[in-house]
């Protein structure tokens, strides 16, 4: 019985790593595509390119009452700006420019593909 037990405590923990490792795996392959897209900048790349390109980031895996979760953002409030549009100064017109809901959605499969790779690889590891 103790044996039995045993191993179920130690399929909990390897499939808690599992879940964690396919998050930050999957939470790469969703900043790479952001950190592409934000390569030239939002617009002409002169003021905020390197700037909002470093600081592309991913959160710590944190359980949540759903299961596991990671979160992938920036502290620059202006990547808000430009994703949800603003009235350009320098400009004079609203502009808005879509790059991390795009890329999140474009890179879905990709992400999902890395979860399943590095789940079975930390699931199945001796």
């Amino acid at each position: 019985m103790k044996a039995e037990w045993t191993k179920l405590v130690d399929y909990k923990e390897r499939n808690r790593r599992a879940q964690e490792n396919g998050l930050i795996a999957a939470a790469q392959v969703v900043k790479n595509e952001v950190k592409r897209g934000l390569a030239g900048g939002y617009t002409s790349g002169n003021f905020v390119k390197g700037i909002v390109l470093n600081s592309v980031t991913a959160g710590d895996v944190e359980e949540t009452a759903l299961g596991f979760a990671i979160r992938i953002g920036t502290n620059l409030m202006y990547a808000l700006f430009w994703e949800l549009g603003h009235h350009n100064i320098f400009t004079r017109k609203y502009e808005r420019v879509e790059i991390w809901q795009p890329a999140a959605v474009s890179s879905a499969d990709d992400a999902s593909k890395a979860y399943s790779r590095v789940f079975i690889r930390t699931m199945t590891a001796a």
